[in-house]
């Protein structure tokens, strides 16, 4: 959800500049976030989903015949959803509070996951996260180090 913000943002950003500048201005005021921030910012949202990813399957896997437990897993994902999507100011007096209480559960969900699953001492994990640190050092880091000098100008 965040990314498709993003790219509505983007997009209305662009379009409001094209209609204030020529095409050329639009393009070199945009383009590094086009070329190096956006692909950084996908890579770094694959990252996440990876990582959660592992959690999801490990939880699958140690209460696999349990029906009240994927229940709750259901509901919690289910309102991990609803804090990302449903926008900010359809919530009451503060917003952040009550988008970070709908995602307390899925936090206690993956701490219980990992706990019970020894997640952190498993290999898969270990080679999940070096693989996650390894693409952030060489590809996201780069991309927004370009963007910047790019931006600087």
């Amino acid at each position: 959800m965040y990314l498709i913000k993003s790219g509505f943002l983007f997009g209305a950003a662009f379009f409001n500049t094209f209609d204030k500048t020529s095409l050329t201005g639009t393009i070199l005021a945009y383009g590094p976030h086009a070329i190096f921030e956006i692909p950084a910012l996908i890579f770094s949202m694959a990252i996440g989903v990876s990582i959660g990813n592992l959690v999801i399957k490990k939880y699958d896997l140690r209460y696999k015949n349990n029906k009240p437990m994927k229940i709750v897993k259901i509901m919690i994902l289910t309102l991990a959803v609803i804090a990302l999507i449903v926008p900010t100011k359809y919530f009451a007096w503060d917003a952040r509070i009550i988008k970070a209480l709908l995602l307390v559960p899925l936090f206690w969900l993956m701490a219980k996951t990992a706990q019970e699953t020894s997640l952190f001492e498993s290999k898969e994990w270990k080679q999940t996260i070096f693989t996650g640190l390894i693409t952030f050092i060489k590809i996201v880091i780069p991309l927004y180090i370009i963007a910047a000098f790019i931006e600087i100008r």
